[in-house]
């Protein structure tokens, strides 16, 4: 099963909703009103990653702090 890629406008445009801290079933509501149809699970994916490329940050300047 293939799966579909998002592409970046849309994709920037959920991280800037996330950020103003709405709830994930209130930003498929928002993106359905504009004709976009994204499942949670989508939107989850994309706030996962975010957390997952924060950490990434964290770890190299830590590790590049080490003696």
């Amino acid at each position: 099963m293939s799966r579909k890629k998002i592409n970046d406008g849309l994709e920037g445009r959920i991280l800037a909703v996330l950020q103003l801290k709405y709830s994930q079933p209130q930003i498929v509501k928002i993106l359905k009103k504009d004709g976009i149809n994204v499942s949670q699970q989508t939107i989850s994916n994309i706030k996962r990653n975010i957390g997952l490329q924060r950490n990434s940050v964290e770890k190299i300047k830590f590790s590049q702090q080490r003696p």
